[in-house]
């Protein structure tokens, strides 16, 4: 299967498991879009605010910081 057909089906996966509250799943979901892809700044956006959620700072801070410095290069 193509990349970008297997990036899709993740991300809409990660989307549904998000919109119904499963977010461990959708976690999953955009880690597979980033082993895919290393730099979607969609997935890493996703990952640094559902930890940031759950009060993981730790783990949220890098997905944050690196996100911001992809869309300021865009």
């Amino acid at each position: 299967m193509f990349p970008k057909v297997r990036k899709h089906r993740h991300l809409e996966r990660a989307n549904r498991y998000f919109d119904s509250g499963r977010r461990d799943k959708a976690a999953i979901e955009n880690w597979n879009v980033l082993r895919i892809e290393p730099l979607y700044p969609r997935a890493i956006r996703c990952l640094g605010m559902m930890y940031q959620g759950r009060r993981k700072l730790g783990w949220a801070s890098p997905f944050l910081v690196k996100w911001t410095e992809l869309e300021a290069a865009i």
